[in-house]
């Protein structure tokens, strides 16, 4: 006597979520704390051409609030049924 086939899963069943690595946004938050810092030291220097470290301290800056925000929330992908759905910072797409 055969035995029946185990059913596969219903396509509404199958998930699959990708999670964003806090590590890593971690170590970019930090590696961008150092250009902060880095261009905080440059603007205090009083040299003649402070643009760049203006723009250094407001680039890296503004990376460094990007990247902590991602160690709070980190990104996620999720394959399913529905389709692919990409959720970054406070953004969805799907």
């Amino acid at each position: 006597m055969m035995q029946p086939a185990a059913s596969a899963p219903e396509p509404e069943e199958l998930s699959v979520t990708i999670v964003q690595s806090r590590g890593k946004a971690g170590r970019y938050a930090v590696l961008a704390a150092v250009f902060v810092a880095a261009g905080v030291w440059l603007y205090r220097q009083g040299s003649s051409d402070q643009t760049w470290a203006i723009l250094s301290i407001a680039f890296f800056g503004l990376g460094l609030v990007v990247f902590l925000a991602q160690l709070i929330r980190p990104g996620t992908l999720v394959l399913d049924a529905r389709g692919i759905t990409q959720a970054v910072l406070a953004r969805t797409a799907q």
